[in-house]
């Protein structure tokens, strides 16, 4: 019986995301990265009691790092010869998700160097795509675009030091 109980607690992760991810009337492109890292985080946290299934653990998160390597290379700041999930447009779209910005990364066990480099580099790509932006030139666009800030106003290395809870879900 305890084998069964810990196999549904390290199913339990995949379920939830599963059925958030399948969303039909909502996007479900900002849920993807930080659902890995809770995922991740679930995996990590959790200590079976049977070894065969401590090697199941050990083996769904490796499977789980191997398929979106590119996400995880980017987070991590490693060369990556994957193109699979290596588009920062999953990165952006957590960020631009109010309910994540960038909390998830607060649960990632990546060392707090590669957080500043991966928010950097996300500063940048986000800098770089607001530039392609091409506004018609009439009187009342021009207005706006004069009231809007600039990118470089926005500050999201605060994120990182507010105080969140460890799970996102």
């Amino acid at each position: 019986m305890s084998r069964l109980i810990d196999i549904v607690n390290i199913l339990e992760p995949f379920e939830f995301v599963t059925n958030e991810i399948q969303g039909e009337t909502y996007s479900s492109l900002s849920l993807v990265v930080p659902s890995l890292f809770q995922i991740i985080n679930d995996l990590n946290e959790y200590e079976p009691k049977n070894r065969n299934l401590k090697v199941l653990k050990q083996e769904l998160e490796s499977q789980l790092k191997n398929r979106f390597n590119g996400i995880f290379c980017n987070v991590e700041v490693k060369p990556c010869q994957d193109s699979n999930f290596s588009d920062f447009s999953w990165f952006i779209s957590s960020f631009l998700d109010p309910f994540f910005r960038i909390e998830w990364l607060e649960i990632s066990s990546i060392c707090d160097e590669n957080k500043k480099v991966f928010i950097e580099k996300l500063k940048q790509f986000l800098i770089i795509e607001l530039g392609k932006i091409r506004i018609p030139s009439n009187d009342t666009q021009s207005n706006t675009q004069s009231e809007t800030s600039s990118p470089e106003s926005t500050n999201i290395d605060e994120d990182l030091s507010e105080n969140h809870d460890e799970s996102l879900f």
